[in-house]
């Protein structure tokens, strides 16, 4: 088929983009409620709706998400969430992510990124990760990323750690417009 004018071509581009000629379509964001229970569904979610598009969760605007126990063990520290398996974007709307500040909450950081993976956070604050600060091979307070990580317009604060106080990053690790206040490695 010969093309003659630079306007039909358009057009039938036009027509495949929006009658999903493609098999690259976009996510709606998935809205979380202001609970910790959400929270761990729509990431478990996520990473059941594994694919190449990026999974977006929207938080609560300023809501609280204080993590009390220990979802699983990984590498090098236990995890209050999920382990992030999958591409996925979490936009904050300026909530909060903390491991309770309780007496008898037992440590962990907040998120740990699986090679392979990735994870955009956006306008959140993560705080109080706590893993043990006497071993160095309790990675990570806040963060321990195997994948790629990308962080902006977040605040990063008073996580503890053996090794890597608010991030320990084996791989690609993006900063932009973030605050670090408080973070303690022992090393």
């Amino acid at each position: 088929m010969k093309i003659h004018s630079p306007a039909f071509a358009l057009a039938v581009i036009f027509l495949i983009l929006s009658s999903g000629g493609f098999a690259y379509r976009a996510v709606a964001a998935t809205p979380v409620d202001c609970s910790v229970e959400s929270l761990i569904e729509a990431i478990r979610q996520a990473n059941t709706d594994a694919g190449s598009v990026p999974q977006t969760l929207d938080l609560s605007d300023g809501c609280q998400y204080t993590l009390s126990e220990t979802n699983n063990s990984g590498d090098h520290g236990a995890n209050g969430l999920p382990q992030i398996t999958v591409n996925l974007i979490i936009k904050g709307n300026n909530s909060i992510i903390e491991r309770s500040s309780q007496r008898e909450t037992p440590m962990f950081r907040i998120f740990q990124v699986n090679a392979g993976a990735s994870l955009s956070l956006e306008g959140l604050t993560l705080q109080n990760g706590h893993n043990d600060l006497s071993n160095q091979d309790e990675e990570g307070g806040a963060i321990f990323n195997r994948g790629t990580l990308e962080i902006s317009k977040c605040a990063i604060l008073n996580n503890l750690s053996g090794c890597g106080g608010a991030i320990y990053n084996y791989n690609k690790l993006t900063v932009t417009n973030t605050t670090f206040v408080g973070n303690v490695a022992n090393m």
